[in-house]
C-alpha cells in the first residue's frame, strides 16, 4: 500500500502542473480530517518514508514520537515549532541535541482520543549533512523521505503526503497547482501616453525650474522639436 501511495503522489504532483515553493517563514495551520480529500493516518505516512540505515547524507530528517503521554496540547507544541523555540518543547519530545541555528524546524502534531500526541518533527538543514550527525539530534525514531528519481518530483510528492495528515502543521514549504501567469496590467501601462494638457504642464514645470529655459509650446507644436531659449 505504501508503494502505491508514493507512486500515486509522484504521478499526480511530480509533473510541471504542480509548483513547489519554499516559504520565507514557517506557516502554521490546522488540518481537519473533513477538510482533507484523502486523509492519511500517521502510520500510513510513515510507511511511505524510509529508515535512515544505509543513508550516508541527508538534507531532511524526521524525528518521530508516537502516542506520547504528558506532552501538553498539540497547539502548544506546534506554537513552539512555529516560533522556532525548540528549547521550549515538552521534555518527552525535545531534541537530543539542539539543531544548527540555520536549520528550519517544522512538524505535524496530532492529538489521539486519549489525549496522547503523535509528533513528527522535521529538521531541514541548510546543506547536506552526514546522516550520523543528523541522528545526534533525534530523540525519537528517525525517518527520511522516500527515495525516487527526480528531486523536485520527490519534494512535491512528499509535501502532498504531509498535507494529507490531520493535525497541527508547521510547514516551511507548500505545493500548489501551477497557474500560467497572465500579462499584468502594469506591463500594459508601462508605455507612458499622457494627454496633451498633461504634457504641457510638465514642459511648463521644466521651463520654470531648469537651468536653461525652454520655449513653451502650443498644443499644435507639441510634435515639433523644442528649441533652447538663450535669452
Amino acid at each position: 500500500m505504501a508503494a502505491d501511495l508514493v507512486d500515486e503522489a509522484m504521478r499526480t504532483y511530480g509533473g510541471k502542473g504542480w509548483h513547489f515553493e519554499t516559504l520565507a517563514l514557517p506557516r502554521g495551520s490546522v488540518m481537519l480530517p473533513q477538510d482533507i480529500e484523502h486523509p492519511l493516518t500517521m502510520t500510513d505516512f510513515l510507511n511511505c518514508c524510509r529508515e535512515v540505515d544505509g543513508v550516508k547524507s541527508t538534507i531532511l530528517i524526521l524525528d518521530v514520537h508516537l502516542d506520547v503521554p504528558n506532552c501538553g496540547s498539540a497547539r502548544d507544541v506546534a506554537a513552539a515549532l512555529q516560533e522556532q523555540q525548540v528549547g521550549s518543547l515538552p521534555p518527552p519530545v525535545e531534541f537530543k541535541e539542539a539543531p544548527p541555528s540555520d536549520a528550519k524546524i517544522g512538524g505535524i502534531i496530532s492529538e489521539n482520543p486519549d489525549g496522547n500526541l503523535d509528533v513528527v518533527k522535521m529538521i531541514m538543514f541548510k546543506d547536506k549533512v552526514a546522516s550520523r550527525d543528523a541522528l545526534k539530534l533525534v530523540s525519537g525514531s528517525p525517518y527520511e523521505p522516500f527515495s525516487r528519481p527526480g528531486p523536485w518530483a520527490v519534494k512535491k510528492a512528499f509535501q502532498s503526503l504531509l498535507d494529507r495528515i490531520p493535525g497541527h502543521h508547521v510547514q516551511w514549504s507548500t505545493v500548489t497547482k501551477w497557474v500560467k501567469p497572465t500579462k499584468s496590467s502594469s506591463s500594459a501601462s508601462s508605455t507612458w501616453a499622457p494627454e496633451k494638457d498633461e504634457l504641457m504642464e510638465g514642459i511648463a514645470f521644466i521651463n520654470d525650474n531648469a537651468p536653461y529655459r525652454f520655449l513653451t509650446p502650443t498644443k499644435e507644436s507639441l510634435l515639433r522639436p523644442l528649441c533652447l531659449n538663450h535669452a
